[in-house]
């Protein structure tokens, strides 16, 4: 098998050997460019300064640990890279996620309608979009009936009194049953989407 990238795999060996000399001189070269890549990929409001640098650590392990995996067919600096784009990917579909858990469950947010910038979407955002409201569908289903009324009542824009009025129980109860059908649909969506 010809190596297509010997010098990147030649201070990879060495350092796999024990000279940390080569590992350095690999991973000054990747750190910028990873930095680089990390701070471009994740330019939005999402993802924190600490989640980024979190990210970066996180890649650097990993490089690390899966070394013996790097065959000197791709540059050294495309494998680094490789992972810093799986692990972005992750901490988006994270953040995602709770973000997804606390647009559904705040009462006070805007839906927004879905139609406008259709075409303009992600792929990407479009699926994990699609998987967020499946599962919450699922988690929603698994709910007593009594959370799903005080909780399909509560979206609708109904007040804690009206909703007293209707069920016959008293406000307070109400809302100890509607903080308790948030906790048991955030915990269903969790198990749902994990």
């Amino acid at each position: 098998m010809q190596i297509k990238y010997q010098d990147d795999y030649n201070l990879v060996h060495r350092y796999l050997t024990g000279e940390t000399k080569a590992g350095e001189q690999l991973y000054a070269e990747v750190f910028p460019m990873l930095t680089k890549y990390v701070y471009s990929r994740t330019n939005n409001s999402i993802i924190s300064e600490d989640d980024k640098e979190e990210i970066i650590q996180d890649v650097l392990q990993k490089s690390i640990e899966k070394l013996s995996y790097y065959n000197g067919n791709s540059k050294f600096t495309t494998y680094v890279i490789g992972i810093a784009k799986l692990k972005t990917q992750e901490l988006y579909r994270i953040k995602k996620r709770s973000n997804a858990i606390e647009v559904v469950i705040g009462e006070e947010d805007e839906i927004l309608d879905d139609s406008d910038n259709f075409f303009n979407k992600n792929p990407l955002h479009i699926i994990i979009e699609e998987e967020q409201r499946q599962a919450l569908e699922t988690a929603i289903t698994g709910l007593s009936s009594d959370h799903k009324m005080v909780l399909q009542l509560k979206m609708n824009g109904m007040k804690t009194k009206q909703i007293a009025e209707i069920s016959g129980k008293s406000e307070e109860a109400v809302e100890s049953m509607y903080c308790r059908a948030i906790r048991a649909l955030k915990n269903n969506f969790q198990k749902v989407y994990n």
